[in-house]
């Protein structure tokens, strides 16, 4: 489960931030030693369970479901993201959809 991507989607237009201290502050979630490994991650996990309390539509998706939900959501965000920054003036932008794996590209070895 990726809090980013279900935040982005379960709450689109609140404005601000969406790094994980500004996202865990928005859910009242404590981020113990931020870029610590181990607390990152337990406040991810924390903020997931945060999300569905505060979202509804997401608290009733099972599982399986929220994980195929996600690789649309980031697809649908990375598209829309692309077109804005071609329609801001870089037609090369790509913005890569695949969630939660990428292909290893030569650029990237």
């Amino acid at each position: 489960m990726d809090p980013y991507t279900i935040d982005r989607w379960a709450d689109r237009y609140r404005r601000g931030k969406r790094t994980l201290e500004a996202v865990c502050t928005e859910y009242g979630v404590v981020l113990g030693a931020a870029h610590d490994a181990s607390a990152d991650a337990l406040a991810a996990a924390r903020l997931a369970r945060a999300i569905a309390v505060r979202h509804a539509k997401v608290a009733a998706l099972g599982p399986a479901e929220l994980h195929r939900s996600q690789i649309q959501w980031h697809a649908a965000w990375a598209a829309d993201l692309q077109t804005f920054l071609r329609g801001k003036g870089d037609p090369t932008a790509v913005v890569d959809g695949a969630w939660p794996l990428r292909e290893l590209t030569e650029e990237r070895v």
